[in-house]
């Protein structure tokens, strides 16, 4: 099922000096923004067809506050390319975002552009649901741009899907968790992690091995991610949400 929302981005608010792509923000005094993520940027002569991955909808956090987390995969642009304002995600959502949900977890596709974001139907999900995310892209020879689909399911909904037609190349791999208004560790997930599991990652160009990066941002409450397998096939990352669970 497609059922698409525009919405207007400026009613949204990037990271603050974050050359990452922020893609939502709650109307909480708190900012917060991405945690942790991996990246893998690639070179002009490689180009993806396929970036999927699974992952277990974790528990609620502990303490429900007006906290939104997002866990999602994604294309974006390269840092410093295209103004580095565009990412396509399938995305994970816990509590209430400026388009829609609330105390519950819920998936949908998201397409941040430079002036818009778009957004797939937005679907309720339960807590150890297995979580099925693609994207899938395609050179267009006419247009010289891309083509890309993303969607997000679970065995008990109906995939989330978006169509996103003659852009650039989305040049950079992300694996991601990102929050707002979390001022307490105990808001976030109950679960000790979560893992984007059975990674396949295929097209141009594209190595035996992932060779990712890691980046993290918010580590107060030893907050994490781990590679445990950076194969293109089967690959698996880890994300981490206190230290000692």
């Amino acid at each position: 099922m497609t059922i698409k929302k525009v919405f207007n981005k400026k009613n949204f608010t990037d990271n603050a000096g974050s050359n990452k792509v922020s893609s939502f923000k709650t109307d909480l005094g708190v900012d917060n923004g991405w945690v942790v993520d991996t990246y893998w940027a690639l070179s002009d002569a490689q180009e993806i067809n396929i970036f999927n991955a699974n992952l277990t909808v974790p528990q609620p956090p502990k303490d429900k506050e007006n906290q939104v987390i997002f866990l999602f995969t994604g294309l974006q642009d390269q840092k410093g390319s295209f103004l580095n304002n565009h990412i396509l995600q399938p995305v994970l959502q816990w509590g209430k975002s400026l388009v829609g949900g609330g105390q519950y977890w819920s998936i949908a596709s998201w397409y941040v552009g430079l002036t818009t974001i778009s957004v797939s139907e937005l679907l309720p999900v339960n807590p150890g649901d297995l979580i099925t995310t693609k994207i899938s892209g395609v050179y267009n020879d006419e247009s010289k741009l891309y083509n890309y689909d993303c969607s997000i399911e679970s065995k008990d909904t109906n995939r989330s899907v978006l169509h996103v037609y003659s852009i650039p190349k989305l040049q950079e791999l992300v694996t991601a968790l990102e929050v707002y208004g979390i001022d307490q560790c105990s808001q976030y997930p109950a679960s000790a992690m979560t893992e984007f599991n059975n990674i396949l990652i295929n097209g141009k160009l594209t190595p035996n091995n992932i060779p990712w990066d890691i980046s993290k941002s918010i580590t107060e409450c030893g907050q994490d991610i781990k590679i445990i397998s950076d194969a293109s096939n089967n690959g698996s990352i880890k994300v981490i949400y206190q230290k000692g669970r």
